[in-house]
């Protein structure tokens, strides 16, 4: 294509079907220099668009244009009559609206750019022809993408329903885990894609909402109250003294050794009568031990497995404190405090006849234990009436017998909060008429209105994020702004201040919205921008996928994993709030942990429960999300160590690249049982098939990179061989897809600081499909790679990303 000047007055040229045109217009349109499409542009840039389309649906024989390029150096192996790795490109369909299609074609643009097609042992393009063919294909798959990438009308998700609900009555209602978990798609759980609807979860949203309306109301009258105190040991017992327990004398408390839940179980200091926040506290110390025990305290009912809720893990001193925590509890709720890490098995220490035939009891046991002096306990604490209440019903009494105006004073503030927009008087009136009918057949007014508040939480105006554009081909209106700012952020509802700037027609502007962001980053409510978007990047959720072999690593246990997923939250915390560089999040020299990682990191001199930031000696293997120990204990399977697995969570989650999953016909990788080979010999073995060598050359260096750390993130030079006795040295060396060889995993992550832009890319792409509810496409790419831009200009720093993101077109695209 020739270099050709368009004059101000207008102009159109048609060749090979392209058109180009120039509209009327002040200054000349510059010509394109037909130069700048032959450039060969860094891995992280997009290539210059010479030429535009004139419809976002090319032509059915553009890819007739494609043939020059196809012919020199890629019909030899992907033709009608090879079609190597299943890719026939003669027969290769051309409609790029079909999401499959787009797919693959997306797949030959990238191989082609990085250069992993041709292979490197054919004829390889000149810079000027792969220019021109990378440019032309840019067009067509940008309008392909383009005409599927609308956001899925997306539900609320169990996390942002529980939140909803919460905010929208100003309660404190547990309903998450009473939803099935969502399915996650392109890795996230808010993503519309994977966002259902069932006639089993409607009828979970109907019990749902009467807890909720039950709540905010209230009790009827005060609560009546507990407020006790005194020994623990009227709460237990006889006959398990001597068998979980040791009394001291003169009412000085009782001792508890075993770590088992059950000796939390036999307490059963209160049976909740009423549901309500209670305040516990208990005096305790360290017994037989100059160090500090851990107590971990739960509440909930021990019949039921998951109706028993962590509170946390304390440290006490020989001398004693006092733990106090509150928890909403409900009816027939009980509190089971016990130590954490001494005697793990009763059974051990007493023999099968409980002691009997050694002739011992637990007065008998010397090691370290948790002495429970007293207790106290109030509640419930709650205001009354609940503020709850006044919010929903304003100074309507639902003693006294309210009527339809009411009724309709009510659903007039109720309804716009609920569907977060602006409602019609229509949308009122046909619920403030179903009210009217039902009081009118006899039912009252709290029945009435309790059925109304129903049908609002079970209807798709609160259920389902309606995001529509403020006008046509425009953003979203200021309003769907507002929800997704809110529930990227929050995961809950906007608050007054949101719903203000909107119906002012404000909060689209630019300064506006970044102060709004600001304000709500800088809130409370921002943890939960940790809990939903943190714990799914860095796959935290699944810290329990797998369970680590006590003979093997006896040093895992609950106490470990809770530090470990509290360090990478902290970490990520800290980041966000101090605006710190991104790369932080692939090498630091500091760490956020408590006494119990740093012995696990073999990191001296840290005493107590509390995380602080630590700074690292220079040959320390730590820093960075990838040498956490949550993440190094998620990416294995609790006895053995995969590169391959820990590979691809470092490509997908770090570096925002997706390898594609193994054909069918491929067998996975797995040890050797014979124990004639190594794992990494396998893996050579696989990597020298021609189809598995292109995606195990990217995949297998990272995880090399980290096999100096065991299944549970500890630091080691050497393993057992397939769960032998003979050990083997660790083998922490590779070379990249790129050809760069590390020696460990110092040297990687040096690497990986080189491809910082690449890092950031693949956290933007994932800050956006956490926030939009869709996947990235093709035609988001330039928008991304120019957030990369800015983010590079501002050193990096992971708030600034999170404002450029939420600034970005891509964020206020319906």
């Amino acid at each position: 294509i020739s270099t050709i000047g368009l004059s101000a007055s207008g102009g159109e040229i048609l060749f090979d079907n392209i058109r180009i045109s120039a509209a009327s217009s002040s200054p000349p349109v510059a010509a394109i220099p037909a130069a700048a499409a032959v450039v060969e542009n860094p891995p992280t840039e997009e290539p210059v668009v010479p030429v535009a389309l004139a419809s976002p649906t090319p032509p059915a024989d553009w890819v007739r244009s494609l043939d020059p390029f196809f012919n020199n150096h890629c019909y030899d192996c992907h033709d009608d009559v090879v079609a190597k790795g299943d890719l026939d490109l003669f027969n290769l369909s051309t409609d790029l609206s079909d999401a499959e299609t787009l797919r693959r074609w997306v797949r030959v643009f990238d191989r082609v750019k990085k250069g992993e097609m041709p292979p490197k042992d054919k004829a390889r393009p000149e810079a000027a022809a792969k220019g021109e063919f990378l440019a032309f294909l840019e067009s067509p798959l940008v309008a392909g993408h383009q005409s599927q990438r609308e956001v899925v009308l997306r539900r609320l998700n169990r996390a942002e329903y529980e939140n909803t609900i919460n905010d929208l009555f100003g309660i404190d209602l547990r309903l998450k885990d009473t939803f099935p978990a969502d399915a996650k798609k392109h890795g996230f759980d808010n993503n519309g894609e994977g966002l259902t609807l069932s006639s089993e979860l409607i009828q979970l949203y109907l019990n749902a909402a009467n807890q909720a309306f039950d709540r905010a109301i209230g009790p009827s009258a005060a609560p009546k109250g507990t407020k006790i105190g005194g020994p623990i040991r009227d709460y237990i017992h006889d006959n398990m003294y001597d068998r979980w327990f040791k009394l001291m004398g003169d009412e000085r408390g009782t001792i508890i050794y075993s770590s088992e839940f059950g000796a939390g179980s036999q307490m059963n200091l209160l049976k909740i009568p009423e549901a309500g926040t209670y305040r516990w506290r208990f005096h305790v110390k360290a017994f037989q031990s100059e160090e500090p025990v851990m107590m971990q305290v739960q509440t909930g009912v021990l019949t039921r497995q998951g109706d028993k809720r962590f509170v946390g893990f304390f440290e006490i001193p020989p001398e004693g404190r006092v733990v106090e925590f509150t928890d909403y509890m409900l009816p027939g709720e009980s509190v089971y405090p016990r130590p954490f890490g001494t005697l793990k098995n009763i059974s051990g220490f007493l023999g099968p006849n409980q002691g009997r035939d050694r002739g011992l009891t637990i007065q008998d046991y010397d090691g370290a234990g948790l002495l429970v002096e007293r207790f106290e306990v109030e509640g419930p604490i709650d205001e009354w009436p609940p503020p709850s209440r006044a919010q929903l019903l304003g100074d309507v009494s639902l003693e006294e017998s309210g009527g339809v105006e009411d009724a309709s004073e009510i659903l007039t503030r109720f309804l716009p909060r609920a569907f977060r927009r602006p409602v019609t008087d229509a949308e009122i009136d046909s619920y403030v008429e179903q009210v009217a009918q039902l009081m009118d057949s006899g039912r009252s007014f709290e029945e009435s209105l309790r059925w109304a508040i129903t049908a609002i939480l079970c209807s798709s105006d609160f259920l389902f994020l309606e995001e529509p554009a403020g006008e046509p081909g425009g953003t979203i209106g200021d309003f769907a702004l507002a929800n997704r700012l809110s529930y990227f952020l929050w995961s809950s509802m906007p608050d007054e201040e949101l719903f203000e700037l909107a119906a002012a027609g404000e909060l689209g502007k630019a300064e506006v919205l970044r102060a709004q962001t600001e304000r709500l980053l800088s809130s409370d409510k921002s943890r939960a921008f940790t809990e939903n978007f943190a714990h799914q990047w860095l796959h935290l959720r699944e810290i329990d996928a797998t369970s680590p072999d006590t003979t093997l690593f006896p040093e895992f246990d609950n106490y470990l994993k809770h530090s470990m997923v509290r360090e990478s939250e902290e970490v990520f915390e800290r980041v966000l709030a101090e605006n710190r560089s991104i790369r932080s999040f692939v090498d630091s020299d500091w760490v956020v942990i408590n006494e119990r990682l740093a012995k696990h990191y073999e990191i001296p001199g840290i005493e107590g429960e509390a995380f602080r930031e630590v700074s690292l000696p220079g040959d320390s293997p730590r820093g960075g999300v990838m040498t956490q120990g949550s993440v190094l204990k998620i990416t294995a399977n609790g006895a053995n160590t995969s590169p391959v697995e820990r590979g691809v969570w470092i490509l997908e989650n770090i570096l925002g690249i997706h390898p594609p999953p193994p054909p069918p016909s491929i067998p996975a990788v797995v040890p050797d049982v014979t124990g004639a080979k190594t794992l990494r010999q396998l893996l050579a073995a696989h990597r020298n098939e021609e189809r598995c060598q292109s995606c195990h050359e990217l995949i297998d260096p990272p995880g090399f990179a980290l096999e100096s750390f065991d299944p549970v993130g500890a630091w080691r030079t050497e393993y057992a061989f397939q769960g032998t006795k003979r050990m083997l040295p660790v083998d922490a060396t590779g070379v990249t897809d790129k050809g760069q060889p590390f020696r460990d995993i110092h040297d990687y992550k040096e690497i990986m600081l080189g491809e910082i832009d690449q890092v950031t890319y693949g956290l933007a792409e994932k800050l956006l499909t956490f926030g939009t509810g869709r996947a990235m496409g093709f035609s988001d790419r330039k928008e991304i790679h120019a957030l990369v831009a800015d983010a590079a200009a501002t050193d990096y720093g992971f708030r600034d990303l999170v404002h450029a993101t939420i600034q970005s077109s891509i964020f206020r695209q319906p």
